[in-house]
């Protein structure tokens, strides 16, 4: 555990119901690039080694509870009862406040583009600083929807806004607040007894918090990010879509500086689990799962899809389907087969066009050549 680490808490904020995404679905769980965004943002969370992690859960909370507990153990789970806002929702971790470390990271779970190293980097400037809270904001072109950051003449934050109670002067502001806060967190304990909700939506604003540290002669800065998107979050299904891309090309990115030939990026969609060598070419329209694994020199496509299998050097793979599968090096399949789960072939194997491969006691033996 790093030093940070050993003193950093970590409040995730996933209970709302997402209205405007009219799904059934919690909007945490919601996936982009096969995970849910949840996933992306507890990775980024937990690679700062932090004493512990807690999620708060309100709308469909089980479901929630039931990802968390297959793929983030560790993670703790708070319920918020009633959704009657962000700052409500953090006052529901209280019950475990003799747990938190000294300072507390607070996100929200719809922000599947924030990294480790911003977060990392977020800490650190309040640590360094001396601040005992650090409001996260970023300049947009199109502020609507969001809170602004409201400075006084001097640069220095004077309150954040939400959008439906700022008055017109306001809602022209350009600088935004992101949601991602750092605080002190006896201080932030202490002055969340204080927040009302007077507001138009009756809720209890967290975004009050930051009169209540100035105007008690508490040290308060401003992390402003370079590339708003970090911090993007989404409240429908264009959104989302919007921010699966971004993912997406970050994802493809990152395989192809390590030499990973991605003839059509935007049509190839690849999990952040998966694991591909160098050399390997990608044809367009590939649909890469799980945690697949392809060795160096493959050729993956076009129209294919594979998920949670083993993929051996030099294999070619030819618009068909493998699924939790071990393929052997220089296997030769499809087009169009499906290869079912728990099928496992030797080396120098053919399995030609529109074949099913069940699993069977003894594996596909090389130089055979099924049609």
């Amino acid at each position: 555990m790093t030093e940070i680490g050993k003193n950093l808490s970590i409040i995730v904020l996933a209970a709302g119901m997402g209205k405007r995404m009219k799904s059934d679905r919690p909007k945490v769980l919601h996936e982009i690039c096969f995970k849910p965004v949840l996933y992306y943002i507890l990775s980024a969370a937990y690679k700062l080694n932090p004493k512990n992690v807690f999620i708060v859960v309100g709308f469909m909370a089980d479901d929630v509870v039931s990802y968390l507990n297959k793929n983030f153990s560790h993670a703790i789970p708070v319920y918020q009862e009633k959704q009657l806002g962000t700052a409500d929702a953090v006052v529901s971790s209280g019950k475990y406040r003799k747990d938190f470390g000294e300072n507390c990271l607070v996100l929200t779970g719809d922000t599947p583009l924030i990294t480790e190293e911003i977060l990392m980097e977020i800490v650190s400037y309040k640590i360094n600083s001396g601040a005992s809270m650090v409001a996260v904001s970023s300049i947009v072109e199109n502020p609507f929807g969001y809170g602004r950051i409201i400075r006084d003449k001097s640069g220095s934050l004077l309150r954040i806004v939400e959008e439906a109670d700022a008055n017109e002067h306001e809602k022209k502001i350009c600088e935004i607040n992101s949601s991602i806060y750092c605080f002190e967190t006896s201080l932030l304990f202490n002055y969340l007894k204080e927040i009302k909700p007077d507001n138009s939506q009756n809720e209890y604003y967290l975004t009050d918090i930051v009169e209540r540290f100035i105007n008690k002669n508490n040290s308060v800065g401003v992390f402003k990010l370079n590339d708003s998107s970090i911090a993007e979050g989404f409240n429908d299904m264009v959104q989302l879509a919007g921010i699966e891309k971004q993912m997406q090309s970050r994802i493809n990115k990152r395989h192809m500086l390590s030499g990973v030939r991605i003839k059509d990026p935007l049509s190839t969609f690849i999990d952040p689990e998966a694991f591909i060598l160098n050399n390997t070419i990608i044809e367009p329209y590939c649909f890469i799962r799980g945690k697949t694994y392809i060795g160096p020199g493959c050729i993956i496509g076009p129209f294919t899809q594979l998920k949670d299998s083993k993929i051996g050097n030099g294999a070619i793979i030819n618009k068909s389907v493998v699924i939790d599968s071990i393929i052997g090096a220089n296997n030769n399949i499809g087009p169009s087969s499906y290869i079912r789960p728990g099928t496992i072939t030797d080396d120098n194997v053919k399995i030609g066009p529109c074949c099913e491969i069940k699993a069977g006691e003894q594996k596909i033996k090389g130089k055979n050549i099924i049609n």
